[in-house]
């Protein structure tokens, strides 16, 4: 193999832009890339494990790999999937708009060519990618969500027809037509018409799977035999598709979510046999337990560069005697065995928090009015926890301790309701139907966030109960400094629609529509000019050129960074204080605007400056560019979960600094159940940092102190 041209790639390319002390992060990713690279084409592994923690740049680490599987091989193919759609469209725009910048000049025009990405959203398109691209060099995009789908139901039956035709070779048992639909049925419900043709099906397969799973004496399938049958489906649908030449090389987001049977067959059934290599990218490879960290290291063998005893040297691994020393809580004497073996199969580099976070608590203890219903409401949690009933024990507890609006919506609507016999829930009911804003967290978190607005500063707030989000943004909306500075933004806005001529000549804005969309900016920005001058305008824009440029070459096709703010906060596109995000990704056409694309709005320079965001917004998105802190609003259990949230914000290319490091704020109510939530969950977070495989005891609901006795690195 020739030489790999790393050369003429810098992950780096921006790190002028960024601040003193991310520089060297960003010349870091360039290491890790090598470091992949060497372990795939020195070492001879089938596939590695890119485990950075969340923000590290994993996807362009993963990206530089592509380009150099592109340059280094000719005719090279490379299949990148994502979870979702929206996610491959932002991989895809962050090839064609960054990755581009980042290659030496001469490779520019492949990413006009060859190198377009092609983003596929249906099977079928993927499947005319494939074949499109049978004689060049290609990027291709998709999610293993779409692909999942790599069968019809009527393909599923037929291929059954196929293999039942095979009863009587299998167990010298003839099956009539009737019969062999009602076998067919039996697995396949719903697949309208039963076809006529059965399918041609591997002979040698269909009769091992009939011998496992059909009953010759009762004639129906054994009990439990459905996975069997299921994988025989996949095998023969994904053996259906043929790629040729091979995929060079298959890179997988966030492959944590492979677990799922039917996103996991993507790779087991469908792509099997049909890649080289495989690079896996996870944020939270630690939360993953240590059954499914095996299952992942074994999707590998999937690869068509595997080796036969590749399996086999998975099991080998010593991970069940990694967990029996931390469950007997005693030495591990092959740590620096283990941990030497999965290096060759794992990168994963890591923030150092005690550096690069400030860990705050926003706390309130219930006094008047609010004291009743906290009493009544920490007894609630008391019996619920006494019940007995371990289903949806934690969930009850997230929502408990979420808002006192959401835990009244879940009384009258929701989980609790099957307590309505427990007295004291009928007193909680009463006690909450009156008070909902007097909740202290509530009135703690509104009091910090007012402050923040007035300040000027950016926080983002995460909930996990959409009746949490409403309760606290109508919450925020009553607070006299959030309507104070509404209204001086509205006053501002005036004033500066009057300056719009002046905006565009000094900025040299191209239309008078774009100097407008870029006049409402600077009106909610908090460092606003007071005097439309030259000069403090020019300084204004220097101050936030850079960080909006980076946000428009991510965003995709915009020629100019005003097409950009013209699509985000033009004509028709409001700027409020306070904002919530429940949409999808990258937001999108607004057409809920109460939620869908405030995360791009929030990454201006100017309002909103407080974005209330869902589930939703845990992934996928970018929040960093103008705040450094997160409110951990609602505490879930999954410590995953949280370092999805943190994330958000704490990203290379962020305003963090040594001096402001990123805030991470845990809210809850002083002295209550929720107090113990946050104790629990901060050492979750340690765990899930530092412990391989964390995920087998947070599933056991323990937590592991000694940490360091335990803890493996695994640098590039």
């Amino acid at each position: 193999m020739k030489q790999v041209p790393f050369d003429e790639i810098d992950l780096a390319r921006f790190a002028e832009q960024y601040s003193p002390e991310q520089r060297g992060e960003l010349r870091a990713q360039n290491g890790r890339a090598r470091g992949l690279w060497s372990r795939l084409h020195r070492e001879d592994v089938p596939g590695v494990i890119l485990g950075d923690e969340v923000g590290k740049g994993k996807t362009y680490i993963a990206l530089a790999l592509a380009f150099a599987t592109l340059t280094s091989t000719r005719r090279a193919r490379v299949l990148v999937l994502t979870h979702n759609r929206k996610m491959a469209e932002t991989w895809a725009a962050r090839w064609s708009q960054e990755v581009r910048q980042m290659v030496d000049p001469c490779w520019a025009g492949r990413f006009d060519a060859d190198w377009k990405p092609r983003v596929s959203s249906q099977y079928e398109e993927f499947v005319a990618a494939l074949e499109e691209t049978s004689r060049t060099s290609a990027i291709l995009f998709a999610s293993y969500d779409t692909l999942k789908r790599f069968h019809s139901h009527e393909g599923r039956r037929r291929c059954l027809l196929g293999a039942l035709r095979l009863a009587y070779r299998a167990h010298g048992v003839r099956l009539s037509r009737g019969a062999r639909l009602r076998l067919v049925k039996a697995v396949v419900p719903d697949g309208g018409a039963v076809p006529r043709r059965p399918a041609s099906v591997n002979k040698a397969a269909a009769v091992t799977m009939l011998r496992d799973a059909f009953d010759p004496v009762t004639r129906e399938w054994r009990p439990r035999s459905h996975r069997t049958i299921e994988d025989f489906l996949d095998t023969e649908a994904g053996r259906s598709l043929q790629i040729r030449p091979l995929i060079d090389l298959l890179i997988v987001d966030e492959a944590h979510k492979l677990e799922g049977r039917r996103r996991g067959s993507v790779v087991t059934h469908l792509l099997s046999g049909k890649f080289r290599k495989g690079v896996w990218v996870t944020a939270t490879p630690f939360a993953l337990t240590l059954d499914e960290l095996r299952r992942r290291l074994r999707e590998f063998q999937h690869a068509a560069s595997a080796k036969r005893d590749y399996e086999s040297a998975i099991r080998q691994l010593p991970l069940a005697d990694y967990e029996r020393a931390i469950s007997d809580r005693v030495d591990f004497p092959q740590r620096k065995e283990l941990e030497g073996a999965l290096r060759s199969r794992m990168v994963r580099d890591t923030w150092d928090n005690r550096k690069e976070r400030r860990i705050l608590d926003w706390t309130r203890k219930a006094t008047g009015k609010a004291l009743l219903p906290s009493m009544v409401l920490e007894r609630v949690i008391s019996n619920v926890l006494n019940t007995g009933e371990r289903t949806h024990v934690a969930s009850l507890r997230e929502t408990l301790c979420s808002s006192w609006g959401a835990t009244l919506d879940s009384l009258e609507n929701g989980a609790l309701a099957r307590f309505r016999d427990d007295p004291w829930v009928l007193r909680l009911q009463r006690a909450l139907t009156d008070s909902v804003k007097l909740d202290p967290k509530l009135r703690e978190a509104v009091e910090q966030l007012a402050k923040l607005a007035a300040n000027g500063e950016k926080t983002v707030v995460f909930t996990h109960r959409t009746e949490t989000s409403a309760i606290l943004v109508e919450a925020l909306l009553e607070d006299p400094r959030i309507r104070d500075l509404a209204s001086n933004f509205r006053r501002a806005s005036k004033r500066w629609r009057q300056r719009v001529e002046r905006v565009r000549r000094t900025l040299k804005i191209p239309t008078l529509r774009q100097a407008y969309t870029v006049a409402k900016v600077i009106a909610s920005s908090p460092d606003a000019p007071e005097k439309a001058t030259t000069r403090a305008l020019s300084a204004w824009w220097l101050r936030h050129e850079e960080a909006l440029e980076a946000q428009r070459r991510s965003a995709g096709d915009y020629e100019t960074v005003f097409d950009f703010l013209a699509s985000v906060a033009g004509r028709g596109r409001q700027l409020p204080i306070v904002a919530r995000y429940d949409g999808e990704v990258s937001g999108g056409d607004e057409s809920e605007p109460d939620t869908v694309g405030n995360d791009r709005k929030f990454n201006l320079p100017c309002a909103p400056l407080i974005l209330v965001a869902s589930r939703k917004g845990q992934e996928g998105i970018d929040l960093h560019h103008y705040c450094r802190r997160v409110v951990l609003y609602d505490l879930p259990w999954n410590p995953a979960l949280i370092e999805q949230r943190i994330g958000r914000v704490h990203r290379l290319g962020g305003m963090r600094s040594r001096r402001m490091p990123v805030e991470v704020v845990y809210c809850y109510e002083e002295g209550s159940y929720e107090e113990t939530i946050a104790r629990r969950v901060k050492q979750r977070c340690e765990m899930m940092h530092a412990l391989l495989g964390a995920g087998t005891w947070l599933d056991q609901n323990r937590e592991v102190d000694d940490l360091e006795r335990y803890r493996m690195t695994f640098p590039p």
